[in-house]
């Protein structure tokens, strides 16, 4: 058997905040509750020192002489559809001043989440040699959180757990909006994948295929091996279709992947996404 970490697909990763409300039965073992610290419902920021990591991006980048994919997100949801203020680790409200967000007139008044979204955007857009990817169960908010900005830079990935989670988020976040979304790709995240999933479906031909797909089974503690025919299947149709994957077989006995998915290039993302 063939397996992959499934961090590897990505050189670094970095948070803008911490904390996470559950929204499908994917997140019953979501890794974020167990960072501690953040009480359901409530959104926290990291120190100021933390915080300045994600400008550190570019700079590495260009150390290195190559583009570096970077994972958005570990400890949150980027399209979050929390709007309050966020706390500290000491569980006070830090000011826009502590963290240089804003003009004179906001110094002093709390910082919200969409001040936050804000200034992740504004890392993103000063990181050209960084491709930032985000991951979200939540593709209702993409379009209006992103608004009409060209982001060459920003790739994002819908994730589905089964077929009809897979239809349903895919057909939200493209349908309509999606040529007015100007990012550098789409992904499929079937992390976890709880059931059988095919590409062979009406809203891949109808709205357009996603430039990579990612695959799991539930990871954590109690996590739920998915089954071999479901895992075979979506390799199947990635080969069949020529979208590059990345696999994370948690210990699943017997599958041999193609050498296909054994060579997916590192250290740049895919083309844009398919006509």
């Amino acid at each position: 058997m063939k397996t992959r970490n499934f961090a590897s697909w990505y050189d670094a990763s970095w948070s803008p905040w911490l904390g996470c409300d559950p929204v499908s039965r994917a997140c019953r073992l979501c890794h974020v509750p167990r960072l501690g610290g953040v009480p359901k419902g409530q959104r926290m920021i990291y120190s100021p020192e933390q915080w300045k990591r994600g400008a550190t991006m570019q700079r590495r980048a260009e150390e290195a002489g190559m583009r570096l994919v970077v994972m958005l997100g570990y400890a949150c949801d980027f399209f979050d559809n929390f709007s309050g203020a966020v706390s500290n680790a000491r569980g006070g409200y830090p000011s826009m001043v502590a963290y240089d967000f804003g003009g004179p007139s906001m110094a002093q008044r709390p910082i919200f989440l969409d001040d936050l979204r804000a200034a992740t955007l504004d890392v993103i857009d000063a990181s050209p040699s960084v491709d930032w990817v985000v991951l979200t169960q939540r593709p209702d908010n993409i379009a209006w959180m992103l608004g009409d900005k060209e982001r060459e830079n920003l790739f994002i990935g819908v994730t589905a757990f089964d077929q009809l989670s897979l239809e349903d988020n895919w057909t939200i976040a493209t349908q309509g909006d999606k040529g007015d979304i100007l990012i550098g790709g789409w992904l499929l995240c079937l992390t976890p994948m709880l059931g059988p999933i095919t590409l062979n479906s009406r809203v891949f031909t109808e709205y357009g295929f996603p430039d990579w797909v990612l695959v799991s089974g539930e990871l954590g503690p109690g996590g739920k091996e998915p089954e071999a025919g479901w895992i075979t299947g979506v390799v199947q149709d990635c080969a069949d279709l020529s979208i590059p994957a990345w696999v994370e077989p948690v210990g699943i006995e017997g599958i041999v992947f193609p050498e296909y998915f054994g060579a997916l290039p590192r250290n740049r993302m895919p083309d844009k996404r398919r006509g």
